[in-house]
């Protein structure tokens, strides 16, 4: 087998500190592209596109009317 090396503690932790900082580092590009979520006062005032509504409303309009005898 081969020798190993033991590692004390407090170099485990500087070696995870330097790792960690390098990751984040790294991701930092990944960051910039995250853009915060657009706001605003009043959701209810404001609503993008509804053209969804006419087509769940128009599902439910009846082609005839008919009588149950």
């Amino acid at each position: 087998m081969g020798s190993s090396k033991k590692i004390s503690r407090k170099d485990f932790i500087a070696a995870t500190g330097a790792s960690a900082a390098i990751l984040l580092k790294a991701a930092d590009p990944l960051f910039a592209l995250l853009r915060p979520i657009e706001t605003t006062d009043n959701p209810l005032a404001y609503y993008p596109d509804r053209q969804w509504e006419r087509i769940y409303l128009d599902q439910y309009k009846y082609d005839r009317s008919f009588t149950y005898v």
